[in-house]
């Protein structure tokens, strides 16, 4: 049986979340594919930065690597270039799965509403929090809270409401 976490004023215990095709951000990692729930992997993408996974369209995933982000349809199987961007992490927002988010080290943070071709800086706030250079490397966003998108930037954990894009 798992301990329960204390009860308290003012201490809220959220449900997890429904996480979609996230990893941690890792320099020089690998982008492995498992198709038989973990007995073989396969090699898909030798130099990854990040993976997102569209949850609207199966076989559809994101990579971010050196050369840039780009997209396969299949599962992996074959990549096509979208843009010279690079991203330490990369999301997919579950309500509009065009719209693409980044996190780009000491860039900030970045928007796509177009599947990842063209990019828009998101962080025209992120000053009055922290100072540059901004170290954004990991994202995350609820798929049950539309445009709610979290950052972490210099150590610092960040909300941002999004509008829609």
């Amino acid at each position: 049986r798992r301990p329960r976490a204390p009860r308290g004023p003012g201490v809220r215990h959220p449900q997890p979340p429904r996480v979609i095709g996230r990893h941690p951000p890792m320099p020089n990692s690998q982008i492995w594919k498992s198709a038989d729930s973990g007995v073989t992997w396969k090699q898909i993408v030798p130099d990854g930065l990040a993976l997102a996974l569209d949850p609207d369209r199966a076989g559809r995933l994101y990579a971010s690597q050196f050369a840039g982000i780009e997209r396969s349809d299949n599962g992996g199987r074959s990549f096509r270039l979208l843009s010279v961007f690079t991203a330490l992490d990369l999301l997919v927002d579950p309500a509009t799965p065009t719209t693409l988010y980044d996190a780009d080290g000491s860039g900030g943070v970045f928007r796509s509403t177009d599947g990842g071709v063209t990019w828009e800086p998101i962080d025209a706030g992120l000053p009055r929090y922290v100072s540059r250079p901004w170290n954004a490397y990991e994202l995350a966003i609820n798929p049950a809270v539309p445009h709610l998108l979290y950052a972490v930037v210099n150590g610092w954990i960040l909300e941002n409401q999004l509008s829609e894009p």
